[in-house]
Order: C-alpha cells, then sequence, then structure tokens
C-alpha cells in the first residue's frame, strides 16, 4: 500500500517500473515467458531503467 501512495506522488516512476517489472519477470521466469528479453538487450535496458529510476529516488 505504501508504494502505491509512493508511485501516486511520482508518477514519473509509473512507466519505469512497469518496465522493471517486466524484465525481473523474464529473469524469474528463466526466459520461459512470450518474447522474453535477449540476453544483450536484457542488460541495455537494466542498465537505462537504473539510469532513469536512480535519480528520482535519491
Amino acid at each position: 500500500m505504501q508504494s502505491k501512495k509512493y508511485l501516486e506522488k511520482h508518477e514519473i516512476l509509473v512507466l519505469p517500473i512497469t518496465q522493471l517489472i517486466s524484465l525481473r519477470n523474464d529473469l524469474n521466469h528463466a526466459g520461459w515467458r512470450g518474447n522474453p528479453a535477449k540476453p544483450e538487450s536484457f542488460r541495455t535496458k537494466l542498465e537505462h531503467l537504473i539510469d532513469t529510476i536512480e535519480p528520482i529516488v535519491t
């Protein structure tokens, strides 16, 4: 519930967090999902999301 309140105040994080959840699911399900990220794009996407999210939350 606290995370929902935080995201309501920081809507800029909703899209990056949603994308991060998708990457997390690819990792946890070891690629056994429809259209999983390839290793090269996984790393690139993760680095981009970190660069996007980190300045907002710190």
